[in-house]
């Protein structure tokens, strides 16, 4: 039977760099959380024109422009419409943007981030358990030598 050697810097450099992924995830998750609640709040409904879009596996990726009320034209991307947008070019596509920021995060109304928002926030608390424990394990199993 191999037995591992959990005391060496090997582990000790695999358990920060677990941390440090862990802590990356969780600021974006964070991030993703703040900007849909912050579009909720304050975003404004636009209807948009779609210009162009492409499929991939990862999801559709929408090209569309609008002018916001005494703005100039914003040219956007916007990904992942819901199923029942139409998405040939010169289409309209109802979008809610940031009055303070129109260039900035635009999403498609009736758009459902959840499952990103819910996986990502699984992942990162699955990944802070099994370091967490990883690091614990480690530090009972060197008291008790």
């Amino acid at each position: 039977m191999v037995q591992r050697d959990v005391s060496g810097p090997r582990f000790w450099s695999g358990a920060v760099f677990m941390l440090g992924l862990v802590s990356l995830l969780s600021g974006l998750d964070a991030k993703l959380w703040y900007d849909e609640e912050h579009l909720a709040a304050h975003g404004v409904t636009a209807t948009a024109v779609v210009d162009d879009h492409h499929s991939t596996r990862y999801g559709v990726t929408v090209y569309v422009h609008f002018t916001p009320p005494g703005g100039d034209r914003v040219d956007a991307i916007v990904h992942d419409p819901p199923d029942t947008a139409r998405l040939e070019a010169g289409s309209p596509l109802p979008v809610r943007y940031d009055p303070e920021d129109p260039a900035g995060r635009i999403e498609p109304v009736g758009a459902d981030d959840r499952f990103t928002r819910w996986g990502l926030l699984g992942i990162c608390v699955l990944l802070w358990v099994m370091s967490g424990r990883a690091v614990v394990g480690r530090l009972r199993g060197s008291r008790r030598r």
